[in-house]
């Protein structure tokens, strides 16, 4: 996907030209979880991620652990300041907690909120060597049982967990930027009740890009902005639960 000019945050990444080595164990993983068969051609997808990267959980349980990423990912520290902060605004809402990250990425804002007492995440990732990546993150930190990945489009992906009757109290829309996918993800997740009566969407833009607009039922309860990085809050319209840490 092009970020239009954008500074590219987290998510879907297409597979591109940079080939380099990734370990054996990274590609059997992908391999053994369905998503890639080991052939010649699959495997230069693979590597398409480009170099592999290390960020860490910074708060809760698992602080200190590290994530593998996709190298962009470890050159933007800011981003480990922001999922501290979204964490510290849900807190209220983190113990038991079952999140949807709409565009996963390495994981790192789920896998960070488990950390601070979320339950159990779903994680929609396009990219399937992404997709591997997460599955590969939740093995190593021990949280395979509480991580369910879904590789495939975020948008098609909030019909398919609507028709198996899922539900949750925190829904993450941090897609690339300069794509209008914020208001698309809203757009689709409004009729969809995948929110809890008592839960909230975050969605995640860049300044430059318009405010993400809400659809009924959904409500608008706050935009807090951090440099160039805007979170958006909407709920369902009946919550019932502690206001957001500030």
């Amino acid at each position: 996907m092009s970020n239009r000019g954008l500074p590219r945050q987290r998510a879907a990444r297409s597979v591109n030209s940079r080939l380099c080595p990734i370990s054996d164990f990274s590609l059997a993983l992908a391999t053994a979880n369905g998503i890639y068969e080991d052939t010649a051609k699959q495997r230069a997808c693979f590597h398409g991620l480009g170099k592999m990267g290390k960020i860490q959980i910074i708060s809760g349980d698992l602080r200190g652990r590290g994530i593998q990423t996709p190298g962009e990912e470890t050159t933007r520290p800011l981003l480990s300041r922001l999922r501290k902060t979204l964490a510290d605004i849900l807190r209220p809402r983190l113990p038991g907690a079952a999140v949807l990250d709409l565009f996963g990425g390495s994981g790192a804002i789920a896998f960070e909120l488990l950390s601070n007492g979320a339950k159990h995440a779903d994680i929609v990732e396009l990219d399937p060597a992404a997709a591997a990546l997460v599955r590969g993150n939740a093995e190593r930190l021990v949280l395979q049982e509480r991580v369910q990945v879904h590789c495939g489009d975020a948008l098609r992906m909030i019909e398919r967990l609507k028709e198996r009757g899922a539900s949750f109290d925190i829904i993450v829309v941090a897609p690339p930027y300069g794509e209008g996918l914020q208001q698309q993800a809203v757009n689709a997740l409004a009729p969809a009740g995948l929110i809890n009566a008592s839960g909230i969407i975050i969605v995640q833009r860049d300044k430059r890009e318009p405010s993400t607009q809400p659809v009924p039922p959904l409500c608008r309860v706050r935009t807090r902005s951090y440099g160039r990085t805007v979170f958006e809050f909407f709920d369902s319209g009946q919550n019932t639960v502690p206001a957001l840490h500030s």
